[in-house]
């Protein structure tokens, strides 16, 4: 998220970024990532272990005010049980809150269990589509890519490569 607020964002937009931090139970001090253009907010509430049931029971932290778009960017850490209520209950609430433009990003894979994320991903690609909201398959150009998957990511986190390459995923799917 940060590259793609700081890379693509900001070419042509005053990026102020916040960062959630589960530590403390909130954002840390907002910084500037650009200055060219119109300001965009981003906030990034997402952090190791993240469960759309975990952020469903921390909305209000995570979701402080009004936005254009949220992006739910989650499934490496879900219940294959309940995932798909979880997901639907997470949008309920953000939807509860305001009506924005939704997007669930479809996770890259994990090193160790790359086929439970497979099944993880069409799962919430079909609660997505069921909800209504569009998808940017980044599992999709990982598996596709034509570097091996250790080069991309560390566990279920992408290096600096896979990062650029998720970035760049997210930035095509939305021209």
């Amino acid at each position: 998220m940060f590259l793609w607020a700081r890379d693509t964002l900001g070419a042509d937009h005053t990026v102020v970024y916040h960062e959630y931090n589960r530590t403390t139970g909130g954002y840390a001090a907002a910084r500037t990532l650009s200055s060219k253009g119109p300001t965009v907010d981003v906030w990034n509430a997402s952090y190791l272990s993240a469960t759309a049931a975990k952020d469903t029971a921390d909305l209000g932290k995570l979701y402080p005010q009004p936005t254009d778009i949220v992006i739910l960017n989650l499934g490496h850490q879900d219940d294959q049980a309940t995932f798909d209520a979880d997901v639907t209950t997470l949008w309920q609430a953000v939807s509860a809150k305001q009506t924005p433009l939704g997007l669930v990003i479809l996770q890259n894979p994990e090193t160790a269990t790359t086929g439970l994320q497979e099944t993880r991903m069409k799962n919430l690609a079909r609660t997505a589509d069921r909800l209504g909201l569009p998808t940017v398959d980044v599992m999709k150009a990982f598996t596709d890519a034509s570097v091996p998957l250790t080069e991309l990511v560390i566990g279920a986190r992408p290096t600096q490569q896979g990062a650029q390459l998720w970035a760049g995923t997210v930035t095509s799917a939305l021209q």
